[in-house]
């Protein structure tokens, strides 16, 4: 990770972040300074990986969708900053991803996952579409898990839109949930969906009641896709 270019971007990023959508991040006392953490956040907007980078006191590595590594500046932008390319096609592809983000929490890195896969089409949080791979990364890497929710980045730069617009953005972080007693135990086939459904629980208690599900039955899936 070239960490030079990294923290000399993100000070251009925070201004032009703060004057375009007033963004406002809370509950940064939360995170971790040191060692490994994974944060798991709901997902609406392209914007969503920038407010996170900008508001978050440490470096942070993403697993991204592979398509976003065929943009020219933004492979390029992508590869120096590390981020980790998630192909989703294959099963394969997506345990690669999982396997990638275990290795950089073992080295004491912040990571970041959206666990629904994709952004959200309505700007609603969706649990019937979080996978399990965020559970089974934070099992794996013995990590604690930050929750965190973005707000506002979907009326600022919805799925579809090509230009952001002026909007208000809160990023909200929560209080680690640690699943130190399941380390290293004999884990049930069960012990994922049974984390990954503390962890939705800990993203919906973040976000406003009007960017909860109308309705669903929180489930997660098999992948964890970025």
């Amino acid at each position: 990770m070239n960490t030079w270019l990294w923290f000399t971007a993100k000070p251009v990023v925070w201004t032009l972040s703060k004057s375009f959508f007033r963004v406002r991040a809370e509950g940064k006392a939360y995170i971790p300074r040191t060692g490994p953490v994974l944060v798991v956040s709901n997902h609406c907007s392209y914007l969503d990986p920038v407010l996170l980078g900008v508001t978050f006191p440490r470096t942070l590595r993403f697993l991204a969708k592979s398509e976003l590594f065929d943009v020219s500046l933004l492979k390029f932008l992508m590869r120096q900053w590390g981020q980790v390319p998630v192909y989703r096609s294959t099963r394969a592809g997506s345990y690669s991803a999982i396997r990638a983000a275990i290795d950089l929490l073992k080295r004491g890195e912040a990571v970041v996952v959206f666990p629904e896969g994709t952004r959200s089409v309505d700007g609603r949080f969706h649990p019937e579409k979080v996978h399990t791979g965020a559970a089974v990364i934070a099992l794996q890497a013995e990590a604690p898990v930050i929750p965190a929710a973005v707000v506002g980045s979907f009326q600022a730069l919805p799925k579809g839109s090509r230009f952001p617009r002026p909007y208000p953005v809160r990023v909200i972080y929560g209080s680690p949930l640690d699943m130190s007693e399941f380390y290293r135990k004999e884990n049930s086939p069960d012990l994922p969906k049974i984390l990954t459904e503390k962890i939705i629980q800990r993203i919906l208690a973040l976000l406003p009641e009007s960017l909860h599900p109308v309705s669903s039955a929180p489930s997660g899936g098999e992948d964890s896709q970025g």
